[in-house]
């Protein structure tokens, strides 16, 4: 388990990763710049994204919300800022992002989200 105080980025950058690949947020070298910056806790290696993307970047290393240009980015520094102070036990609140309740729970976190997603595209297909 994670202790209270440690830092969630080593956890999450794959996650970010995943999900800067899925959402096609740049070509490929974006999003490998943005987990490297977050393996490494680096700012400076957050310089020359987009400025949307250097935002959400030095927001997630920096604990500041306020650099957040969307609720995406606030949702995950405060998950972040949560997990560094309860640790692990801070999964357990369904209010976090989806990616760090499976990281706690497993594929049964994912349930909600497959369920939306099925009625989303049961619809589109009408």
């Amino acid at each position: 388990t994670l202790p209270k105080g440690a830092s969630a980025l080593p956890a999450m950058a794959p996650v970010l990763y995943e999900s800067c690949m899925q959402q096609a947020l740049g070509p490929k070298e974006t999003c490998d710049q943005i987990r490297e910056a977050l393996t490494t806790n680096s700012k400076a290696k957050c310089k020359g994204l987009s400025e949307h993307l250097s935002a959400f970047c030095e927001a997630v290393l920096g604990d500041d919300i306020s650099l957040c240009k969307d609720d995406g980015c606030k949702e995950i520094v405060k998950g972040l800022a949560k997990w560094k102070t309860e640790g692990l036990g801070a999964l357990q609140d369904a209010q976090g992002p989806a990616a760090f309740a499976a990281i706690q729970k497993g594929e049964e976190a994912c349930t909600p989200v497959l369920a939306t997603l099925k009625t989303k595209c049961g619809q589109q297909q009408k």
